[in-house]
């Protein structure tokens, strides 16, 4: 197993830890998502999504 290093590593890749990777990796930086999970979670974890969300993920492209 081989180390790699890393300036930030976002823990959960849930909605809001893929959100933070995305928005880091827009600017340049590097990241490492940690999730308790080895696959995708079968359930949903995002259950309401407000205007702050909706903006965000328009500034992301997804939208």
């Amino acid at each position: 197993m081989s180390v790699r290093h890393v300036p930030v590593v976002v823990i959960g890749g849930g909605p809001t830890g893929v959100t933070a990777a995305t928005l880091l990796a827009q600017y340049g930086v590097d990241c490492l998502i940690l999730d308790r999970w080895a696959q995708v979670y079968p359930q949903p974890r995002a259950v309401h999504l407000d205007d702050e969300i909706c903006r965000i993920v328009s500034r992301l492209g997804l939208a």
